[in-house]
């Protein structure tokens, strides 16, 4: 609703933007005389060339328009083809074919389709945890309401009701050697749970009153954490 407020004119129901105009602007830009030009000329077209990346090939996987920005993606730990794409308005997608085709199973299915963070343990990957909401300050932000979970590989989920209280969910970390060790980073604070979320605690708050943990990374060889966090 927000993005067809801003996208209509006064006095009209239709938006100006349709189905597919970032790809079509894309393939615009691309194909501009200039862009040519400035490869003839080995001009480095991204950034200063002093901070140039390596030739690295960029190719559209998907999925396009329907589920809005992704926030996160995660590959399943027993299959290289199989990815999960969690995203801000439409739920949890999810590829079997390294992303020709994209299907989702989260639709009716969980209280909240707004989907930043996913985890998987490599200890089982039938089991995935999709976190709601986030808490990244953004002004067209979706508000989160806590964690869901599948015991089948995203086919079903199942909400956590337990974790409503967590508000929005930036970020999900598996334990890679215990499937019912997760952590959660969200706006307010760090939670942990050692039964597959039966029950959690909080493990951390911090000083300030609006606390808001953004990102959650583990050492390689999960022992130590290292949060990253806003609104201090």
């Amino acid at each position: 609703n927000y993005r067809r407020s801003i996208t209509m004119p006064i006095g009209t129901d239709k938006m100006l933007y349709e189905n597919g105009f970032l790809e079509k602007e894309y393939a615009k830009a691309v194909s501009s005389p200039f862009l040519k030009q400035a490869k003839a000329a080995n001009f480095d077209t991204s950034r200063n060339s002093t901070y140039a990346l390596p030739n690295v090939v960029w190719e559209e996987r998907g999925p396009n328009n329907i589920p809005g920005r992704g926030r996160s993606i995660v590959v399943a730990p027993n299959n290289p083809n199989k990815w999960y794409n969690a995203t801000v308005g439409g739920g949890v997608w999810i590829t079997d074919n390294a992303g020709l085709n994209w299907r989702t199973t989260t639709d009716f299915a969980i209280p909240n389709l707004s989907t930043s963070t996913l985890a998987i343990s490599g200890s089982n990957a039938n089991i995935v945890y999709a976190g709601t909401g986030e808490p990244f300050g953004n002004l067209d932000a979706i508000a989160g309401s806590g964690i869901v979970k599948s015991l089948d590989a995203g086919e079903t989920w199942t909400f956590l009701s337990n974790t409503s209280n967590f508000g929005s969910v930036g970020r999900l970390l598996a334990n890679p050697t215990d499937a019912n060790q997760i952590f959660a980073a969200t706006a307010t604070g760090i939670y942990r749970t050692n039964d597959g979320g039966t029950s959690w605690v909080k493990i951390y708050t911090g000083p300030g009153s609006t606390l808001n943990v953004q990102d959650l990374q583990a050492s390689a060889d999960f022992s130590a954490l290292y949060a990253s966090v806003n609104s201090y």
